[in-house]
């Protein structure tokens, strides 16, 4: 079997396994997202990922690598991106 790769993820999808099940019923991420079975696994998982924290490093020349807190974005990804949302919430 050969899959066409397309810049759109869904086009992806559905060149892989058709637009619709053997139901006949369509199948996509805003019919998904309206079963509790789906809805409870994405937040599982946006909630752990917004955990997480996110920083700014930089490559050294040695190979590794150095947080960079001084650099201007990082107060937006790491703290807060603006004063009515909170990083979790954007990162969630």
């Amino acid at each position: 079997m050969r899959f066409l790769v397309s810049q759109d993820p869904d086009q992806a999808w559905v060149s892989m396994f058709g637009p619709t099940v053997s139901s006949g019923e369509t199948v996509n991420e805003s019919t998904a997202m309206r079963l509790a079975a789906v809805y409870s696994c994405i937040r599982v998982l946006s909630e752990s990922v917004a955990q997480m924290p996110l920083k700014v490093f930089k490559r050294l020349p040695s190979g590794g690598k150095q947080e960079v807190a001084d650099h201007p974005i990082y107060p937006l990804l790491h703290l807060r991106p603006d004063e009515e949302i909170s990083a979790f919430s954007w990162k969630e």
